[in-house]
């Protein structure tokens, strides 16, 4: 579908305007064109049609809310005969454009500042313990009221 970021920009006025006919003020493009972004170090890509009048800071904010990470991580980069530089907020959004700052344009994984806590280190403690560990993610920590790994009915109530 077509990337509208801001209802305003399709809305036209009914009447002439009270200045004589002459129209003061933002005016919107109504023509849609195709931009394509690639990620940095990645040949990975995504295009789609966004009006002539999208500004840089409406593209990032919505790729950023749809890939779950902050707008102020991700640039956008533009090549300008033979160099690059960074698009500012208010520039419009090139037609080739090099992000960084994300990983993949599927919505990342939320990275918490604190490991993931498992309570107990009985069966169903440790096997937890052994999903997470076989997924890739070590950022977790095992808790139990015992010194040793076996949980209450090994270690309590069965010896």
């Amino acid at each position: 579908g077509l990337h509208v970021f801001n209802p305003e920009w399709q809305r036209h006025a009914a009447a002439a305007p009270p200045t004589g006919g002459v129209s003061r003020g933002k005016r919107y493009s109504a023509t849609f064109r195709e931009t394509t972004l690639k990620l940095f170090g990645s040949d990975e890509t995504l295009a789609f049609p966004v009006q002539v009048c999208t500004r840089v800071g409406d593209v990032r904010e919505a790729l950023a809310k749809s890939l779950l990470v902050s707008p102020d991580k991700v640039e956008f980069i533009v090549k300008q005969g033979c160099s690059t530089r960074k698009q500012l907020d208010h520039e419009e959004v090139g037609r080739k454009v090099t992000v960084k700052g994300i990983g993949s344009f599927k919505a990342q994984a939320h990275e918490w500042p604190h490991p993931i806590g498992v309570i107990g280190a009985g069966y169903h403690g440790l096997k937890t313990c052994m999903v997470y560990a076989k997924s890739g993610n070590h950022n977790f920590v095992c808790f139990d009221r015992n010194s040793r790994v076996g949980g209450y009915c090994w270690i309590t109530a069965a010896n």
